[in-house]
């Protein structure tokens, strides 16, 4: 991935245009032919001019620049903020759409310095004006407002940046010379019985690596010297390839493999001003190949996503913010990205770096756990239908190398990994989120807490988020009429349903997940001698097998009378572990008769599934009660007690 710097603004669409020489260029003097008496003086084009006493003036200049040379018009900006080069365009037609491209030079990248275009008093700062020491080229889609505007070349930063070659021609849909037609007809294999969580920056000898923390994908490069090592490797640690498509024989053999999630065909082509018919070159040989597997490709610019749409069945947002911005800065990107682009997948790449090979990068510290927890959480709320996490390993970034957060990654992709089902259901609806805080708003206008519905069948889920690093409360409505109360999984909460709305209260980054409908019931044990009552519980019915396969996974523990009950499948046993459980708990098997069979006291959690010891039930088990560890002691439960619901 291209690490780069936040763009500001921009509403234009980037487009690559092959200009023939009978075309027209409405730029006036494009190759800065100056006056033999000025040098600085191109004819059409002009220089600000400060002239303010005390402050440095900007510095122009006219000539060859960059390399390869080409005659280009310099700016070094000043304190005088008159560092502008501008000419009169004319002959518009009022309404239509013009094409500008231009070519821009810079010695030395430096963080969030950019120059910016101007035409229509609408400015653009060309934030993905990433290379150095050559030319990148740009082009930008507008429509005439009126016959003339002015076209601006801006720098404000004390550095040089050269602009060369400015043409703006009347927009056209004709495909460039000798192209061959993109491949539309053919509808991508998205798989939905899967929530993908994909890591990039591995090799095949890391997959095994990748599998332990939780990840389910691997972006990595594939030839015909290692595809097979790679199918093998992949089934062997379960799990799917997010190709980069090389050869036809690599399209071909992956094609046929189960593994291939999808391509990535490019990554932040809006960085590199990437032609856009090559990445459709690129998807043409993929579905001349047979694949209808998705592709991918990342992007941190939203404003360009028209621009690449036809190239991508999924553009994966890449906002890295911390430490420098603000959490929302992703799904900001996320939406806008949706409306630009209308009718693609918009994921997120997530990001887990810092620090390590990244200081002096505008990465100096690697994401916080609940930072990572919450940018996940928040690309799933805006849409994302998977995720990708950048990086496991990069030059000299290793995850392995960082312990701490090592262990924070594995725990957050886990959580993922289990929770996901949940992510599968189908979208439901935006609830709407009323604070009653001070912190009123989130950094870009929308509400502290976002949040999303989810329905499968008769089961519903509202995931929520906090995203200020502030505790709020307030209300959540626009819940659908007939739900009486929400049970949030992680605190074990239960939230009265009134007039549509729920009310709590987040922590700085809290995600809460709302369940509607989960079951309920009370038990009590009963002394197996005498009959007389020894404790009471509100028990949750662990009905699905979703419900028993978490059972009390990345859950606050149940309070002394609280319990979750768990039913036996036929005849089959119970098989109870504590992966990933936050505290030591109490279990109860029941016989058929529903008589306390055997008791194991004092669980303690595991975080690795290999080394987890398993708790099976006997032959023919009525079912398994969990409870906070102590509660058994405490209330003098043995085995022989009697079990009753009611």
């Amino acid at each position: 991935m291209l690490r780069r710097g936040l763009l500001i603004c921009s509403s234009a669409l980037l487009i690559f245009l092959s200009r023939g020489e009978c075309e027209e260029n409405l730029v006036p003097n494009p190759g800065f032919i100056a006056s033999q008496e000025v040098a600085l003086a191109p004819h059409f084009w002009y220089h600000g001019t400060g002239d303010v006493e005390g402050v440095k003036s900007s510095e122009f200049s006219v000539g060859l620049a960059g390399d390869p040379p080409l005659a280009a018009l310099g700016i070094k900006g000043g304190e005088d903020r008159s560092g502008e080069w501008w000419c009169r365009i004319e002959g518009l037609e009022k309404g239509k759409t013009y094409l500008l491209s231009f070519k821009a030079y810079r010695d030395e990248f430096l963080e969030a310095v950019y120059p910016e275009v101007e035409i229509f008093n609408q400015r653009m700062r060309l934030g993905n004006h990433l290379i150095s020491k050559g030319w990148q080229d740009f082009s930008f889609s507008f429509t005439a407002v009126n016959e003339t505007t002015t076209l601006k070349f801006i720098n404000e930063y004390p550095v040089q940046f050269y602009f060369s070659s400015p043409f703006i021609v009347k927009a056209d849909d004709k495909h460039r010379e000798g192209s061959p037609p993109f491949i539309k007809d053919t509808k991508p294999l998205l798989r939905n019985d899967v929530f993908p969580l994909i890591a990039y920056g591995a090799t095949e000898e890391d997959f095994s690596f990748i599998s332990d923390i939780g990840f389910n994908g691997v972006v990595t490069g594939v030839s015909n010297g290692n595809v097979e090592q790679l199918i093998e490797a992949s089934n062997r640690e379960g799990l799917f390839l997010v190709a980069r498509p090389e050869s036809k024989e690599v399209l071909k053999r992956l094609s046929e493999s189960d593994r291939l999630l999808g391509w990535y065909v490019e990554d932040e082509p809006e960085a590199r001003s990437v032609p856009v018919e090559r990445i459709q070159d690129t998807v043409n040989i993929i579905r001349q190949a047979g694949s209808t597997h998705p592709t991918f490709m990342a992007m941190v610019r939203p404003e360009f996503a028209q621009s690449y749409r036809e190239g991508a069945d999924v553009i994966l947002m890449d906002q890295y913010p911390v430490p420098n911005e603000p959490l929302i800065w992703l799904s900001k990107s996320m939406e806008q990205a949706k409306r630009i682009a209308a009718g693609k997948g918009i994921w997120a790449v997530v990001q887990m770096f810092g620090g390590q090979g990244w200081k002096g990068k505008g990465w100096d510290r690697e994401p916080t756990y609940e930072e990572m927890r919450a940018l996940s959480y928040l690309a799933i709320i805006h849409g994302a239908e998977g995720l990708f996490f950048y990086t496991v390993k990069d030059g000299n970034y290793d995850l392995r190398l960082n312990k701490p957060h090592l262990k924070e990654v594995r725990q957050l992709i886990q959580e993922l990994k289990f929770l996901s089902p949940f992510f599968l259901f189908n979208a439901e609806g935006i609830p709407e989120f009323t604070s009653d805080s001070l912190y009123a708003y989130a950094p870009d206008g929308s509400k502290p807490v976002h949040a999303r519905m989810l329905k499968d069948g008769k089961r519903l889920c509202i995931i929520a988020i906090n995203v200020l690093d502030k505790p709020v409360k307030g209300r959540l409505s626009g819940l659908e009429n007939g739900i009486s109360f929400l049970d949030d999984y992680f605190s074990g909460e239960r939230h009265v349903v009134k007039d549509g709305n729920i009310i709590d209260e987040f922590k700085p980054y809290e995600v809460k997940l709302y369940i509607a409908g989960k079951s309920f019931m009370k038990i009590r044990v009963l002394d197996g001698k005498t009959d007389t009552i020894k404790a009471r519980f509100f028990t949750e019915v662990a009905e699905t097998q979703l419900d028993k396969t978490l059972g009390l996974m990345f859950r606050e523990l149940p309070s002394d009378d609280r319990a979750i009950f768990f039913k036996a499948d036929s005849d089959k046993n119970i098989v109870i572990h504590s992966l990933h459980v936050k505290g030591p708990f109490d279990l109860i098997f029941l016989d058929a008769e529903q008589k306390i069979a055997s008791i194991y006291k004092n669980i303690p959690p595991c975080d690795r599934e290999s080394l987890c010891r398993q708790y099976t039930s006997g032959r023919f088990p009525a079912g398994a009660i969990e409870v906070r560890a102590g509660v058994i002691d405490n209330l003098r439960i043995k085995e022989g007690d009697r079990v009753e619901f009611y």
